[in-house]
């Protein structure tokens, strides 16, 4: 019981991160065998604020806010078969590139678009959406 009072103060917490202007989206949809999660920025879930800190930070925080949105829908990083990241300075990309190695660290790797942008919400420099696949029994 404590445990999904945990994770429903997290998704809350999150979610209301995402939530600020009351935007008309999911934080993640369930479709057949497949999970879409909207994309995240460096948020820490704790505070709805926008982290501070070198982009190898912020990308970890990110995909952490990844990897919850996941767990909450019965998934992991294992299981994502895609991904789109947005940077606001491409320059960024090999440092990026070095952090998804490390968290996306499986045989096959999700599929991926880089994408720099001149601007992102909360002015994050990061943000990542994700698709992922999840067998329905």
């Amino acid at each position: 019981m404590f445990r999904l009072c945990l994770l429903l103060s997290l998704f809350f917490a999150t979610n209301a991160a995402f939530s600020k202007e009351k935007a008309a989206y999911s934080l993640a949809v369930n479709a057949a065998d497949f999970i879409f999660v909207s994309g995240q920025v460096p948020v820490d879930p704790s505070t709805g604020e926008l982290i501070q800190g070198d982009i190898e930070t912020l990308t970890n925080q990110v995909i952490d806010n990844l990897q919850h949105v996941l767990r909450l829908n019965g998934a992991d990083l294992n299981q994502v078969v895609s991904t789109v990241v947005y940077l606001t300075d491409i320059r960024d990309y090999d440092a990026v590139n070095q952090v998804y190695q490390q968290r996306f660290n499986f045989q096959f790797p999700p599929a991926r678009d880089v994408i720099a942008v001149s601007d992102l919400l909360y002015n994050a420099r990061i943000e990542i959406s994700c698709i992922a696949y999840k067998k329905r029994h």
